[in-house]
């Protein structure tokens, strides 16, 4: 018998899907659990998910292998990225990142979608992730174009 092979986002799809359920199941008013279905219902049955990850997955996998060459297919050409550092809010150009990717060149890398709200063609997504040794919360902007999602922005900070 032939072993079946499963695409990426939809094993992202089913393992965020377990951990909703399971935090359907933990909460304890109604409320909560009506807002995590309808986040359940606009995030991971819309059709537009799959681009989402995947533009996800080329953050993450530029990472993995330090080429930004990868990195910059997530991001659109004038993205930026932002974040706080002592107490000072600092934004860049997206380019910032892409030095950053091949200096610091290949490591582990993971992540794990936390949040995500999609509306028509433009989405905001919540994730962790770690490179490296480094665990981050990352908060994308991302706008579709004919056919693919873009990052407009990225806002993180280092978990501690």
């Amino acid at each position: 018998m032939k072993p079946k092979i499963f695409s990426m986002p939809l094993i992202v799809c089913c393992i965020v899907m377990l951990f909703i359920t399971k935090t359907i199941s933990a909460q304890g008013t109604e409320k909560s659990c009506k807002m995590q279905k309808q986040y359940a219902l606009n995030c991971h049955s819309n059709p537009e998910m799959t681009g989402i990850v995947k533009t996800i997955e080329y953050y993450v996998e530029g990472g993995r292998k330090g080429d930004s060459k990868i990195t910059e297919k997530a991001f659109t050409d004038n993205a930026t990225m932002s974040w706080s550092e002592n107490g000072q809010i600092r934004t860049v150009p997206i380019k910032v990142l892409y030095d950053i990717v091949d200096k610091s060149g290949a490591s582990t890398a993971s992540y794990k979608l936390l949040d995500c709200n999609i509306e028509q063609n433009i989405a905001i997504v919540k994730i962790q992730s770690q490179f490296g040794p480094q665990e981050y919360i990352d908060m994308f902007t991302l706008i579709k174009d004919i056919d693919n999602w873009k990052i407009v922005s990225k806002i993180y900070r280092i978990k501690s």
